[in-house]
C-alpha cells in the first residue's frame, strides 16, 4: 500500500467530480438515485466554496500565495506524492483553492454521503 502512495498516486485521486467521471457513474440521467454521488457532490461544492472563501480572506492575488512562507512548507510537504507537487500552479490562487477542497474534502466531507441515511 504505502508502495503505491509512494510511487503512483496523484493528488487528482481525491477530486470527487473526477472520481466520479472516472468510473461513468457521474451522469444523473444515466444513473438516476445513485446516493453516493448526488449527497457527495453536495457535499463537495460546498467544500469548494468555504475553500475559496476561505483562501479569499487571506490571499487577495497570486503574489500573496506564492509569497507566504508557511504555506509553501506545508504544500512541499504534500509534495512527497507524485502527482501532487505542481511548483509552476504554486503561486495560482484557484489551484490552491483546488488543491485545499481536494485535501478538506478528503479528510472531512468524504464522510458525509458515506454515514448519512
Amino acid at each position: 500500500m504505502s508502495h503505491y502512495y509512494t510511487e503512483r498516486f496523484s493528488f487528482d485521486e481525491l477530486d470527487l467530480p473526477h472520481e466520479l467521471a472516472s468510473r461513468g457513474v457521474h451522469d444523473p440521467d444515466l444513473l438516476p438515485h445513485y446516493l453516493y454521488r448526488d449527497d457527495g457532490l453536495r457535499a463537495w461544492r460546498a467544500t469548494e466554496s468555504y475553500c475559496q472563501d476561505m483562501l479569499r480572506l487571506f490571499y487577495t492575488d497570486d503574489d500573496d500565495v506564492f509569497t507566504d512562507n508557511e504555506l509553501q512548507v506545508n504544500y512541499f510537504e504534500k509534495g512527497a506524492w507524485p502527482g501532487s507537487r505542481d511548483p509552476l500552479n504554486f503561486g495560482a490562487l484557484n489551484a490552491n483553492s483546488s488543491k485545499t477542497t481536494k485535501d478538506t474534502y478528503f479528510k472531512f466531507g468524504i464522510h458525509a454521503p458515506r454515514e448519512s441515511s
